[in-house]
């Protein structure tokens, strides 16, 4: 475009301005449609799978964990509600929720010989043990998400003897370091110190 000199050229300048933004506009408008008629097809198409595959997800760790990262991807959280869509499909809501219970039960058992820590694998192991009527497996990605599904309700703070933590501490630390020499079937002393 030439430019000219006046009122004449800024008008042409400033209808050429106007028309390139409703162009921009125009096609932004078209790709945000474009963009959420994809979505809405995937989503649909992620509800017909997740009918297709139900028993998979619930009985198959590994699939049940790729079945969130793609739901993650696409900004669907089977897990927002216990009474949403995706539970009352799935049944994962009601899923983890027990799972967090039974976790939790677990921890409490075991405080006595643990202090209150746990291992992943064992909290794992465990839980498959109390499980095995269910027939569902329990991964360990499955244990995490339960566990963040658990809500603290309220917070307390608690006043220990130091003895009673350096015991605890002890205890734990005896255990670690026996379940390293059973592993390893070595230790060096200098990782004591």
């Amino acid at each position: 475009m030439r430019r000219r000199p006046g009122i004449g050229g800024l008008q042409t300048a400033a209808a050429a301005r106007d028309q390139y933004r409703l162009l921009g506009e125009n096609v932004t408008k078209l790709r945000t449609d474009i963009m959420k008629e994809q979505l809405t097809t995937f989503r649909t198409q992620l509800e017909e799978f997740a009918r297709k595959h139900k028993n998979d997800i619930r009985k198959n760790p590994a699939f049940r964990s790729q079945f969130h990262e793609m739901c993650a991807k696409v900004g669907v959280d089977p897990l927002a509600s216990n009474k949403g869509f995706w539970a009352e499909l799935l049944g994962i809501g009601d899923f983890y929720y027990e799972l967090g219970v039974q976790i939790v039960d677990i921890c409490l058992e075991t405080r006595s010989e643990n202090g209150g820590l746990i291992n992943l694998q064992e909290l794992c192991s465990r839980l498959r043990q109390r499980r095995k009527a269910a027939r569902e497996s329990v991964s360990e990605d499955d244990c995490l998400r339960a566990i963040n599904k658990l809500k603290v309700s309220m917070k307390l703070t608690a006043f220990i003897a130091t003895s009673c933590i350096l015991d605890q501490i002890q205890h734990v630390f005896h255990r670690m370091l026996v379940m390293t020499v059973q592993y390893a079937h070595w230790i060096v002393v200098e990782l004591l110190i």
